[in-house]
């Protein structure tokens, strides 16, 4: 499956997310998106999602991104996203999902709740040991929302 990964602030398209997507076999686009300029990291991830993925993960900035550019048929999975630190407006297709950490001392928790309550149909999965959602029980979540949403 291709997968359009968009990292985070602090992440890079190399991270732990991205070797574990592509440890299970999956085809995984992650561009390198600057931590400086968010009208170039929207630029670029405008142009990445012209490789037609089948889904469009994003954690924490990279989030925010992948609800800035998803479209109504877009396939979403958000980590902890940080839609509401880059004024994103809180809009997702019907079937996002939405892993995210209780304990999240980054982005507040209660900015996923809210986009699950705004949008209908989007599930949202309280997971993870920390806002970098790398624990072994947050990848595999995010392995069985990538099943789920496909």
């Amino acid at each position: 499956m291709k997968i359009l990964f968009l990292h985070g602030l602090e992440s890079s398209p190399y991270g732990n997310k991205v070797r574990y997507l592509e440890s299970l076999g999956h085809e995984v686009v992650n561009p390198a998106l600057p931590k400086d300029s968010w009208p170039d990291s929207v630029r670029i991830a405008s142009e990445a999602v012209l490789c037609d993925p089948d889904v469009v993960i994003g954690s924490s900035r990279g989030g925010a991104l992948a609800v800035h550019i998803s479209k109504p048929t877009t396939k979403l999975i958000v980590l902890a996203p940080a839609w509401s630190k880059y004024d994103v407006q809180p809009v997702v297709p019907y079937g996002t999902q939405i892993l995210h950490c209780l304990k999240d001392d980054i982005v507040e928790y209660v900015d996923s709740v809210k986009l699950m309550n705004w949008n209908d149909g989007v599930r949202l999965i309280e997971v993870g040991a920390s806002h970098r959602m790398n624990d072994r029980v947050a990848l595999e979540a995010l392995a069985d929302a990538i099943d789920r949403i496909v």
